[in-house]
């Protein structure tokens, strides 16, 4: 067990920078000044790459608990309240996990072919 730490982080980032560039384009148009709104996403951007590092470490080696705490960790930066919207976070995880995994195997068939 590798913690979530480095998920967070990363999920952190990408719903702040998605929630951002929602309000820049709350108009239809992105103008000079709604650069000001992605300040703090730049900051955060060496602390992003640093946890990039270990972050499919950690979400390869995820436990139910953690799954559990990284969906209401989700659910609560998404201030998802109604049964739906967290079936759906539920959801999009799952195919997350799925999508990991493929992408390993796929990896680790290349190997296979490699070696052949």
């Amino acid at each position: 067990m590798k913690g979530t730490l480095n998920i967070k982080i990363i999920l952190a980032f990408v719903l702040d920078f998605v929630a951002d560039a929602q309000k820049a384009m709350a108009d239809g148009k992105f103008q000079i000044t709604d650069s000001f709104l992605f300040i703090d996403n730049v900051i955060q951007v060496p602390k992003a790459i640093g946890a990039a590092k270990q972050f499919y470490a950690e979400f390869e080696d995820m436990d139910a608990t953690e799954e559990a705490d990284i969906l209401a960790y989700v659910s609560e930066r998404l201030q998802v309240n109604s049964v739906k919207a967290k079936a759906i976070v539920l959801q999009s995880f799952k195919t997350a996990i799925t999508i990991s995994e493929l992408v390993g195997d796929g990896i680790e068939l290349a190997a296979i072919i490699k070696a052949a």
